[in-house]
């Protein structure tokens, strides 16, 4: 990038920023590589780079003993199953997946198990700026 889309500036540098999402009601952080202009602040992410954070979070969620709706739902999301594809593929409808993911019935192991194959193979795949 050779100028700020803001303000025009020249003066673009690589940084690290923090990446924040929001499941449920917990803040999950990470950072991610970034260009950032010396005037205004205003910084610039790279869509790979957003995914590969967004993977990451993820990977720690399934890694967890147990797993929210929410958590399970952003897995899935950033994983890029669709609801429907998701509840075929676990042999249920997407009410009763709805209410899983809306914590109104607790995620089942073998769903937990599922979502954290999904996220290693999308981890796998994913491309990043990083060296």
């Amino acid at each position: 990038m050779k100028k700020c889309v803001q303000c025009g500036s020249p003066k673009m540098n690589g940084s690290m920023e923090k990446y924040r999402v929001l499941i449920g009601r917990d803040k999950h952080v990470t950072r991610v590589p970034a260009v950032r202009c010396d005037d205004c602040g205003e910084s610039y992410l790279n869509g790979e780079d957003v995914q590969a954070a967004e993977l990451e979070i993820a990977a720690k969620l399934v890694s967890k003993p147990n797993m929210s709706g929410p958590e399970h739902r952003y897995c899935r999301h950033v994983t890029g199953w669709q609801l429907d594809q998701t509840a075929r593929a676990y042999g249920t409808d997407r009410e009763n997946l709805r209410a899983i993911e809306t914590d109104e019935r607790r995620v089942p192991k073998r769903y937990r198990v599922h979502v954290a194959k999904l996220v290693k193979q999308a981890l796998r795949k994913v491309k990043t700026t990083l060296p």
